[in-house]
């Protein structure tokens, strides 16, 4: 997989300018280091040696692919060039969108366009996007629908994406049913990956991963049978004399920590015992009736996982795909497309952005079959990383060094701690 000749999906990021200003944009991030500019259409074009071998182009990345006013000329190029099967997609939140436009972008070849809507209602939507405004949400879908509809765009998808907050968790089925309503086919939700200290509480998911919850609460309900209190173990661990009550306990434990470990499960025993389960209900609770908004409708739904996957893989490297970031930088994934900080389980994590050539200076097929970047790729095919943020001993400075160079496996690729591997982040792909 890793070593195909010729990638399968691309990303485009047309410009890193936005007319929003998100909370939970990587933009936010202090010291982020990001330039802001437009990506020169040659720039594109060069990519003309992968374009009979893709199956998928998204115009996407940290800014308003709207605000560039080549976008459809790019689309059309793009679309002249592909295979008949391949689709074209738009992320956009939609507020520069009118008819005219939606109309030159489904003549110029697009197939589907995702709009950003991450609230029901307009006090939500302020409070998550400074200058949206749900009005301008609707005119989108309304211009989209009508345009569709026009053309006779039968093939042409309408889709939203909404992003997780603890403040926007309840409006979601809402949400859902407004953008069937608006003509949406399907719908993208991800959870959120705070870039700043003022929205890290607004996160609905922790670092424990399934497989280990789903362990520790067997473990749980053996420990009361036997009628151990497991939130004593952290005082009477450290005791010199104890009773037999406690010695059992502590024996108890210590065996659920070898069984754990025996059974490679990450198992960080704190943060297990603090695991706020009337949160994870409640946000179980809304997926249910998001489900079911979605099955009403006929609404194709991808929801995100709910904990950390303990079976993490790379979608964007078993798919193929790369980056192309506005100044022409080739770039793996979402999460190595840019440098930034993020905050994950309550501490900073930097993340430096990981180039592999520049187009139109170098060949696109060259940059994609280079040695360093095949070996990149097979190593997170492989994807044999610890999970840092289970870590007992985390986070150590192997993963909090902004100049990353290795993990405790020796492993040069900075993916043990990625979201996207774990389930929780989902864009259009």
């Amino acid at each position: 997989m890793a070593t195909q000749a010729n990638p399968a999906k691309l990303f485009v990021e047309p410009t890193t300018l936005c007319n929003l200003k998100c909370r939970m944009c990587v933009k936010q991030s202090q010291g982020n280091g990001i330039v802001e500019g437009f990506l020169d259409p040659a720039r594109f074009e060069a990519l003309g040696g992968i374009m009979a071998h893709l199956a998928t182009i998204v115009f996407s990345g940290i800014g308003e692919p709207l605000m560039h006013s080549d976008l459809e000329n790019m689309v059309a190029s793009a679309r002249r060039r592909l295979p008949a099967e391949s689709w074209i997609g738009l992320q956009t939140n939609g507020h520069l969108m009118d008819y005219r436009r939606a109309a030159a972008l489904i003549e110029a070849g697009i197939d589907k366009i995702c709009i950003s809507m991450d609230a029901a209602s307009s006090r939500t939507l302020r409070l998550n996007r400074s200058g949206a405004e749900m009005a301008s949400v609707e005119r989108a879908f309304r211009a989209v629908r009508q345009a569709r509809e026009a053309l006779q765009a039968g093939r042409m998808q309408l889709g939203v994406e909404y992003v997780l907050m603890r403040n926007n968790l309840a409006e979601l089925p809402r949400a859902i049913e407004q953008a069937a309503l608006n003509g949406a086919d399907f719908a993208i939700v991800s959870q959120m990956l705070p870039y700043d200290e003022s929205v890290m509480d607004e996160t609905l998911y922790t670092a424990n991963t399934d497989a280990s919850l789903r362990f520790f609460r067997k473990k749980q309900i053996e420990a009361r049978k036997r009628g151990f209190d497991l939130a004593q173990y952290l005082t009477v661990r450290w005791q010199y004399i104890r009773s037999a009550d406690e010695q059992a306990l502590i024996e108890f434990v210590e065996a659920m920590i070898s069984e754990a470990t025996a059974r490679q499960i990450p198992f960080h025993f704190r943060k297990l015992l603090t695991f706020d389960e009337t949160l994870a209900r409640e946000v179980e609770a809304v997926f249910d009736q998001t489900r079911e908004c979605a099955a009403r409708y006929n609404l194709d739904l991808k929801l995100p996982a709910l904990h950390p996957r303990f079976e993490r893989e790379c979608e964007f490297v078993q798919n193929r795909s790369i980056f192309l970031a506005w100044d022409g930088r080739i770039y793996p994934c979402y999460m190595l497309w840019h440098q930034y900080q993020c905050y994950f389980d309550g501490r900073e994590k930097p993340v430096s952005h990981e180039p592999f050539g520049r187009v139109p200076e170098q060949d696109i097929l060259d940059i994609w079959n280079a040695p360093t970047y095949q070996d990149f790729r097979q190593e997170v095919d492989n994807y044999d990383f610890p999970y840092c943020s289970n870590c007992n001993v985390g986070p150590c400075d192997l993963i909090t060094n902004e100049g990353f160079e290795y993990d405790c496996f020796a492993m040069e690729v900075p993916c043990g701690d990625c979201p996207w591997c774990m389930g929780l982040m989902q864009c259009l792909q």
